[in-house]
């Protein structure tokens, strides 16, 4: 069996179509199969902030890896919405690196340098300050702190692979603001409280922001498919 990670719902959304939604032990998480291997995934919100229920789901299953799948934003150029990519190096403003090793995977994807934050980077200048304190490529909210609980409960790094989908770039910050209020669209079941995010996000910026995340959904999924692919 193998674990999958994510923040949040709509990063995951294809994936969860696939699978059961079950409690184990109190524990919240949808089970099944993807490519024909045993998944197990648990959603852990931005920044884990509940990490001995993160640490217990990590135990109860006997997992052959561990994956944290989700978007991450650009803090340089470099990259195209959409590109898959692995964290070789996992950093953070207060605590120690974690160095990974990706090649495990036979290069799927490219492997670049990762910091996790506290608080959503919006701004250019926020980016900017960001990649001159940490020299990383790409930015998330989890990674960090997914392999720091684990690592204290014994899980060696080489369980893991931190898969990564470019979904926002440097001069984003109109629509990573709006993002906010869009985020619970795919996950409200009904049509007026559907018809409320959109009035608040805005008509035209929900239907960019809906075909943005329609891309990335099938690309987050496409790219653990492979990763799956390779495990089975």
């Amino acid at each position: 069996m193998v674990a999958v990670i994510a923040a949040l719902y709509d990063e995951v959304f294809l994936l969860l179509r696939e699978l059961k939604y079950t409690k184990i032990d109190g524990i919240p998480q949808y089970t099944g199969k993807i490519n024909d291997v045993s998944v197990a995934l648990y959603l852990c919100k931005p920044a884990a902030p509940k990490i001995a229920k993160l640490q217990k789901f990590m135990k109860q299953h006997p997992f052959r890896f561990y994956v944290n799948a989700g978007f991450a934003g650009s803090l340089v150029t470099k990259f195209e919405y959409g590109d898959p990519v692995f964290a070789k190096k996992v950093g953070s403003f207060q605590k120690e690196n974690f160095f990974l090793k990706p090649e495990k995977m036979k290069n799927l994807f490219e492997a670049h340098n990762l910091v996790t934050v506290n608080q959503p980077v919006f701004s250019l200048e926020e980016k900017e300050d960001t990649y001159f304190l940490s020299k990383a490529e790409i930015v998330d909210m989890e990674a960090h702190r997914l392999l720091k609980a684990s690592s204290d409960i014994g899980i060696k790094l080489d369980k893991w692979r931190i898969l990564k989908i470019i979904g926002d770039m440097p001069g984003d910050e109109y629509f990573l603001q709006k993002e906010v209020a869009f985020r619970d669209f795919f996950s409200s079941h009904g049509f007026f409280k559907k018809l409320k995010i959109v009035r608040n996000t805005g008509i035209r910026t929900s239907w960019f922001l809906y075909k943005r995340k329609k891309f990335l959904q099938k690309k987050l999924y496409d790219s653990l498919f492979k990763i799956l692919d390779f495990a089975g």
